[in-house]
């Protein structure tokens, strides 16, 4: 059974046991477990990720299955699920658990994903997509936060502090809690203040870096390599500015299946794309096809997790996928 995101709430959990939470838009999900499911479910949290389970599977269904006095009911979270988890999806369903509420979390599935089809044609499973947030949706979002804090901002700065985030709705949330505690300390909140406050990708030029890297132009890219020196958050920023400008271009890809004028796509497309940042979309519109954009976007996902977890050689893991997608 499908239920929207806006739908989802407690008398759903009270409802159902067996959830699966898919989509790309990773704030909007961990605010719905953080604000929704948590505070509804057991305290007795278990968190696992898909490879935990299938690396021991027996184990697994003995911590669902067996109960005792202390641990009557359980609340599991399933990380980075995939098909791969249909056949124990199935066999805990068979089993109707009803002391333990389960959640899946992934990325965005396709249509033809069999964990997907199974939750949407069960009535007694929930399914829930995330999608990424529009302009608008991202907008309301901001403007509520400083209705609620009492912070006068004008609509300009709201459209400057969503485009300077690149309409990553975890990056959104950091940025306003700086500019809350900025305004506390100071009455002043003006657009230079704002400006000084967000993240400013150009001081390290990851914005250059990005558009050169995914217009393939190899020279500049690896010239703005050789003059910075990134950090570890750095390297994450690049790949996750890059991870959003692949989805802004996947899209555009789609929208042009449809409609054969570029710059009618690009006029139209929201946040808006500005005249300067026009020619670059549009070579990278020419370079990459949806097929490259489709792997490359799963690809770079995976390329974050290694970096997160083997510190000690992430410039090294950043370098190498760089320079292996530069030809």
């Amino acid at each position: 059974m499908i239920i929207k995101h806006l739908d989802f709430k407690k008398n759903i959990i009270d409802n159902f046991n067996f959830f699966l939470f898919h989509g790309d838009n990773e704030g909007l999900i961990e605010d719905k477990i953080n604000k929704v499911l948590i505070p509804n479910c057991s305290k007795n949290l278990h968190r696992y990720d898909e490879s935990e389970v299938l690396n021991n599977v027996e184990n697994f269904k003995e911590n669902i299955y067996n109960k005792s006095f202390f641990d009557s009911d359980k609340f599991i979270i399933i990380n980075k699920t995939t098909d791969k988890l249909i056949g124990i999806v199935k066999d805990i369903n068979v089993k109707k658990i009803n002391d333990v509420k389960i959640l899946l979390v992934s990325k965005l599935l396709e249509k033809k994903s069999k964990l997907r089809n199974f939750f949407e044609k069960n009535n007694n499973l929930v399914v829930t997509p995330f999608y990424d947030d529009s302009f608008q949706s991202l907008f309301f979002l901001t403007q509520n936060y400083f209705f609620k804090k009492k912070i006068k901002i004008s609509t300009e700065n709201i459209n400057l502090i969503i485009e300077k985030t690149n309409g990553n709705r975890l990056l959104l949330k950091n940025e306003l809690e700086k500019i809350f505690l900025y305004s506390e300390r100071n009455k002043d909140l003006t657009t230079a203040n704002i400006k000084k406050l967000i993240k400013n990708f150009d001081n390290i030029g990851i914005s250059n870096l990005t558009d050169n890297f995914l217009v393939k132009n190899k020279k500049k890219t690896l010239n703005l390599l050789n003059e910075n020196t990134l950090s570890l958050e750095d390297n994450i920023s690049v790949i996750r500015n890059c991870l959003q400008q692949l989805k802004k271009l996947r899209i555009l890809k789609k929208e042009l299946l449809t409609t054969k004028s570029i710059d009618e796509v690009l006029s139209k497309y929201r946040p808006i794309i500005f005249w300067k940042d026009k020619e670059v979309v549009k070579q990278q519109l020419k370079i990459w096809s949806l097929k490259d954009i489709e792997t490359s976007i799963k690809k770079i996902s995976n390329i974050e997790l290694s970096i997160k977890k083997n510190t000690q050689v992430s410039k090294q893991i950043f370098n190498n996928y760089i320079l292996e997608n530069l030809s």
